[in-house]
């Protein structure tokens, strides 16, 4: 079984069409809820971003690349639970200002 979701201000139909439209969206396998975000920059959404490496994953956990060197990059999130299921979310894309 999988699931295709969005991140959606209410639930209802146009909240839907426009995560849809601004590509706040992923899939999973099982009933996971996944917030994935650089700064305010929510999945989905192009960033730029001034004198910041791009680096926070949540699961309440960071990360940071240090291999970033201001180049147009994109970030995403795979997760894999212990039981195997998996969820993985539009990538935010990243341009140095």
């Amino acid at each position: 079984m999988s699931f295709a979701a969005v991140y959606a201000k209410n639930i209802d139909r146009e909240s839907i069409f426009e995560a849809l439209r601004t590509r706040r969206t992923y899939a999973s396998t099982d009933k996971i809820l996944l917030d994935f975000s650089i700064e305010k920059h929510l999945m989905g959404e192009e960033a730029v971003l001034s004198d910041t490496n791009p680096g926070i994953r949540s699961a309440r956990f960071d990360f940071r690349d240090d291999a970033y060197r201001g180049e147009d990059s994109y970030y995403y999130v795979r997760v894999i639970q212990a039981d195997k299921n998996m969820a993985w979310a539009s990538p935010i894309w990243v341009r140095r200002r």
